[in-house]
């Protein structure tokens, strides 16, 4: 068959019934087909593959949300001067240092386990699927307790976060893909 064309000799001859070769070579045969049937195995589903992708999506969003978090310090320092007006200028200006270091470091983690999770889940690791749901099920319940404390855009942000983490641990755990991490 001409679609095998490209695959190397061995593989080719196994996959268009060389028979003689097989013959002649029973040991290269049998190593051809495990290294073509577990290459075939070790493609993820389209099921994780997409669940991979929005990890990627939650990723991107979280960097995005950091620079916007990270462009608004005088919004963060209008508000700390409002809640405690008591405070120098000094004052004022480490306040809002260590809060714009905290909202960094935090993004940084956050995009960080996205895209640990996302490639350490297309490799098939099961325990990588254990902690993306610890990690989903954590963003959900904070997140909804956020819906609460957030108004505007941020009640926007944190609805696509709800879902994005559901759509993802629902794809998690569809079938194919807890075939392709059993495998």
């Amino acid at each position: 068959s001409a679609s095998v064309a490209w695959l190397p000799t061995p593989l080719n001859a196994l996959f268009q019934g060389d028979a003689a070769w097989r013959a002649r070579e029973p040991e290269a045969a049998q190593r051809a087909w495990t290294l073509a049937r577990d290459a075939a195995e070790a493609t993820p589903p389209s099921s994780l593959l997409t669940a991979v992708r929005l990890m990627y999506v939650g990723a991107a969003m979280f960097a995005i949300l950091l620079i916007v978090e990270f462009a608004q310090r005088g919004q963060l320092r209008d508000q700390i001067a409002d809640d405690q007006p008591q405070l120098s200028a000094d004052e004022l200006d480490a306040a809002v240092a260590v809060g714009t270091a905290v909202a960094v470091i935090i993004g940084l983690i956050s995009v960080g386990l996205w895209v640990w999770m996302a490639v350490m889940n297309r490799k098939g690791r099961s325990w990588a699927r254990i902690v993306a749901t610890v990690l989903g099920g954590l963003n959900i319940v904070f997140t909804v307790i956020g819906l609460t404390q957030d108004v505007g855009i941020g009640t926007i942000v944190n609805i696509v976060t709800i879902v994005l983490a559901a759509a993802i641990l629902w794809l998690l755990y569809r079938p194919e893909s807890s075939a392709y991490y059993a495998a």
